[in-house]
């Protein structure tokens, strides 16, 4: 990889990056039923979220329990992200239901668990299709690209 295409995926993984970490949608029912299951995972050791259960109303019942009807995935990689935070919360003797404490740690689980990886996208697809391009002797082929991105208005680089 030549170093100018390196100097362009940087560049398109920071402003991708700042773009998402720009736009934080702050709290909602879905946002909130993550971070509740997040916080119960760190904070208490199981998905039930019946102690936040008044954050949201994604919720689903199962015996006496309260759970978010969400995928437990996000909240599974956020809860790595979560617990270092949880830990110097506790440390630094700052409460973790406080609503700016809440919104901070939303922001930094949302940034590192969603806008880093989803930043690398834009960054790693330009490697790639630079690499291809430096490859296909003239320019992008055609036949070299996904075929649902084949499109008749390429121009072919042996059509000259």
């Amino acid at each position: 990889m030549s170093r100018t295409d390196r100097r362009i995926s940087e560049w398109l993984f920071l402003l991708s990056f700042a773009t998402y970490a720009w736009f934080h949608a702050g709290g909602g029912w879905n946002q909130n039923a993550f971070l509740d299951t997040t916080r119960a995972i760190v904070e208490r050791h199981t998905f039930a979220i019946d102690s936040y259960a008044v954050n949201t109303g994604d919720v689903s019942f199962a015996g006496s329990h309260i759970y978010a009807n969400k995928s437990p995935a996000l909240s599974w990689l956020a809860a790595i992200v979560y617990w270092p935070l949880h830990a110097l919360e506790q440390a630094r003797g700052l409460d973790a239901g406080d609503p700016n404490v809440l919104t901070l740690n939303a922001y930094l689980c949302t940034l590192l668990v969603v806008a880093l990886p989803a930043a690398l996208v834009p960054a790693l697809c330009c490697t790639r299709w630079r690499a291809v391009a430096a490859s296909a002797r003239g320019g992008v082929r055609s036949s070299r690209l996904p075929s649902h991105w084949r499109r008749s208005s390429f121009p072919s680089p042996r059509s000259s």
